[in-house]
């Protein structure tokens, strides 16, 4: 029984499957944050498709990108399932080339700006194309995926609502986003220093040592969780407070447990998960809030 659950674990976790539903469920916390009524539409479908196809094509050009010794090392489970990782590539890229018809022009617009950055981060460091990828830029790594992130899962579902909406409360909710985001790819950029060092990437990491990117994270941590309260003066429960503090405990959790943080699959159970358990805290407070606001 343990050998069936833990191949279909391993399955979920390198699939990408928890990252891309992850992102389709904080374009949802976003929506719930803006004050908009949650409907289905046909970005989600979008958002899904292309984090899927993204991060797939993310793995498999930095797995091909290595000898044939180096990929059964660093990605055994791709060694084992090409062609598996090659349809987790080809069927959402093909759902995210339908769905793309059918969202308004200006997330057209927003999806091709990010997909491009995030096919340029994507490109390998070294080779002929090694100058064209945006990690050699000192320092940008980390931020590159906060952005990306961040517009995808703000600008996007609230892009097509923004007339009701304060333009305040949309750069509260992306700069929220960022504070999200930004310790999370921190805590990524320690699993990879030893092979951004090898590249010649200059992370936080890999420049200031673990130690202090660790004691950063906790500091981005805690000004996520209590900026919004301070500046505002009012902790809004539902949509910030609560859903901050309880995303804050596996990542916290995550930082002082180093024995486990040396597993590469706890960065996606625990940090990926983190992001599903905000979005799904944040959807349900507002579900709760409105309930009794009703009464």
């Amino acid at each position: 029984m343990k050998k069936p659950v833990n191949t279909f674990l391993r399955l979920v976790l390198h699939s990408n499957l928890i990252i891309a539903f992850a992102a389709v469920l904080l374009c949802l916390a976003s929506e719930v944050q803006a004050g908009i009524l949650l409907r289905f539409q046909s970005f989600h479908i979008l958002v899904f498709a292309a984090a899927l196809s993204e991060y797939s094509l993310h793995r498999l050009l930095k797995y091909y990108s290595l000898v044939r010794d180096g990929r059964k090392k660093r990605y055994s489970w791709l060694f084992s399932n090409q062609l598996l990782a090659w349809l987790f590539f080809f069927i959402p890229l093909t759902t995210f080339a339908v769905s793309f018809f059918f969202v308004d022009t200006p997330v057209k617009w927003i999806i091709m700006g990010t997909g491009a950055i995030a096919f340029l981060y994507s490109m390998p460091v070294k080779g002929v194309v090694g100058f064209l990828s945006l990690r050699r830029i000192p320092f940008v790594k980390t931020f590159w995926v906060a952005l990306v992130w961040s517009l995808v899962t703000v600008i996007v579902p609230l892009t097509g609502n923004s007339g009701g909406i304060p333009a305040g409360k949309i750069s509260w909710i992306f700069i929220e986003r960022l504070l999200l985001i930004f310790p999370l790819a921190m805590l990524f950029d320690i699993r990879d220093t030893d092979s951004d060092r090898k590249d010649g990437i200059r992370t936080i990491p890999v420049v200031f040592g673990e130690k202090m990117t660790r004691k950063l994270v906790v500091v981005f941590v805690l000004v996520f969780i209590f900026i919004y309260p301070v500046t505002a003066g009012d902790f809004v429960l539902h949509s910030h407070f609560l859903p901050a503090i309880l995303w804050s405990l596996p990542v916290l959790w995550f930082i002082y447990r180093k024995p486990d943080s040396e597993n590469p699959l706890y960065y996606s159970l625990l940090l990926d998960g983190s992001l599903i358990l905000y979005g799904f805290s944040v959807i349900a407070g507002g579900f709760i809030f409105n309930h009794f606001n009703n009464f």
